[in-house]
């Protein structure tokens, strides 16, 4: 008498209930993990571009300016602890981006403000976005993206300071769990894409300055369109004009 019944069977039992509700909690727990880290990054990408926006043209190989966009962005999201994992820190974008952008870091993010290439824009916004009598003749989303990219579509396109600004975030591994990358036009409305296939990764897979910008041989439909990286990007607010 008195004795626990706590054999072996009992504790098999108890921890295989405890890995089922642990495998019933996981996907919940992921999203909402994945839900709260892109929500403060679209958050912290805003403000990046606002502060770049305000500021007006900006000399790219000027370190001190870009402290003071640093500083500003950190204030604005209430990091103020150096120390803390979420606070943003300056990082080194690819060398042939190096006088033509800033690169900085946050905790499960990347974020790169610059200018849109003039080659892009040219002598209108017609690659900003669509004019609303626009009808479009054929799904672009029904193409299939290409598998590979020439090494001549990523090449560094000519850029100019007195162009509009673009800031884009994208992850920093694989191993954030989230695949979300958001650009932000100053002269735009904001968008994201899916990133599913993991084009944009990390310090070497970066965004090249108006690979986010609506492509003129595609049609915008409804609220999406198919950028110049051939990526399919979704406005953020559908109901704001694209440019």
């Amino acid at each position: 008498m008195g004795r626990k019944n706590l054999n072996l069977a009992n504790i098999l039992v108890l921890v295989g209930m405890g890995w089922l509700g642990f495998s019933f909690w996981l996907p919940y727990g992921t999203a909402d993990r994945v839900f709260r880290i892109e929500k403060r990054t679209a958050k912290i990408a805003q403000r990046f571009a606002d502060t770049v926006a305000a500021r007006g043209k900006i000399q790219w190989k000027d370190h001190a300016i870009r402290g003071e966009i640093l500083a500003a962005v950190n204030k604005k999201c209430g990091y103020t602890i150096p120390a803390s994992s979420l606070y943003l820190r300056v990082a080194t974008p690819p060398r042939h981006l190096r006088d033509h952008c800033f690169l900085f870091e946050g905790k499960h993010y990347l974020y790169l403000v610059t200018n849109t290439p003039a080659s892009v824009i040219g002598r209108n916004k017609t690659l900003i976005g669509p004019a609303e009598n626009e009808q479009p003749k054929e799904d672009p989303m029904d193409a299939p993206p290409p598998t590979e990219f020439s090494a001549a579509s990523r090449m560094p396109l000519p850029i100019d300071d007195a162009l509009p600004f673009e800031t884009y975030a994208w992850p920093k591994s694989r191993f954030v769990g989230t695949h979300t990358v958001f650009f932000i036009p100053s002269d735009g409305a904001a968008a994201f894409t899916r990133n599913l296939n993991d084009r944009y990764v990390g310090a070497r897979r970066v965004p090249q300055p108006g690979d986010g910008r609506f492509d003129i041989d595609t049609d915008k439909r409804e609220n999406a369109y198919r950028g110049r990286d051939d990526e399919r990007w979704i406005y953020q607010d559908p109901k704001r004009p694209p440019g």
